[in-house]
């Protein structure tokens, strides 16, 4: 219990660490709560399906788009994507595809 407690600690503050980095945007705990419920509630736009525990959604926060990717696992956001970049997966066979975003 104590490491799933950690890992989503971790993953939380690498995601606002990013969010500050890529988007100039300082993220509390009311902001980082307000975008996982766009994701819980469905009203975020999901991008793609990144992996089985992984997904990347655009949602918006200050009036700005972002993509971030959620773990289903933690049901936590991993890290905060520059907007428009190229999504890219790996499929069974451990090739790279590229994803439409």
């Amino acid at each position: 219990m104590k490491r799933i407690i950690q890992r989503k600690q971790k993953q939380r503050a690498h995601f606002k660490k990013r969010l500050q980095q890529r988007y100039s945007i300082g993220c509390n705990r009311y902001m980082y709560r307000f975008m996982l419920d766009q994701v819980h509630s469905g009203q975020a736009k999901f991008l793609m399906k990144q992996s089985n525990s992984k997904s990347i959604f655009e949602v918006s926060i200050c009036g700005e788009l972002v993509w971030a990717v959620y773990d289903k696992n933690t049901m936590e956001f991993r890290t905060a994507l520059e907007l428009g970049c190229e999504l890219r997966k790996v499929d069974t066979r451990g090739y790279t595809v590229r994803a439409q975003g």
